[in-house]
């Protein structure tokens, strides 16, 4: 293989989801795939595992003596911790991500500057975007939702 066609393969990011609700990370791999979908592969692995980029945690586990101690042995990586807000009334404030969020651009901002795998990569960081308010339905985004196979009758 040609150094340019290495160049040009996208590099595996490992992520663990800790004690998030099945609804949820289903909106949270939904943002990541659309935000990320050029910049890198996504692999969703177990917070045990040797090799983390981004530990996405529920906020109800943030003192867990198990996190915690999973956390201390992963150095340099970034850990974002998720809450709900049963208002619609999402944003991102330091680490903690309020679901559900109304701007992703808040949240790849956050990436771009906190997760080390973005960084060392050579994966180039978004130029800041103006804020988008308009409700992102990721049941309908073709990411999220392939075409369903043509079944003849």
């Amino acid at each position: 293989m040609s150094s340019t066609a290495a160049e040009r393969l996208k590099k595996v990011m490992r992520i663990a989801l800790v004690g998030i609700r099945p609804a949820d990370q289903v909106l949270l791999k939904g943002y990541l795939r659309i935000l990320l979908r050029l910049e890198a592969d996504l692999e969703w692995v177990s917070a045990n595992s040797p090799q983390v980029d981004l530990f996405m945690i529920n906020k109800e586990f943030m003192h867990a003596q198990s996190v915690q101690k999973v956390l201390a042995t992963q150095h340099n990586v970034a850990a974002l911790y998720v809450e709900r807000d049963e208002l619609d009334q999402g944003k991102l404030v330091g680490t903690t991500l309020t679901l559900p969020l109304k701007e992703i651009d808040l949240l790849n901002h956050w990436l771009f500057a906190n997760v080390q795998f973005l960084r060392i990569n050579g994966v180039r960081s978004p130029p800041f975007p103006q804020p988008t308010t308009a409700p992102i339905n990721l049941l309908r985004h073709p990411l999220m939702c392939p075409p369903l196979p043509h079944v003849k009758p």
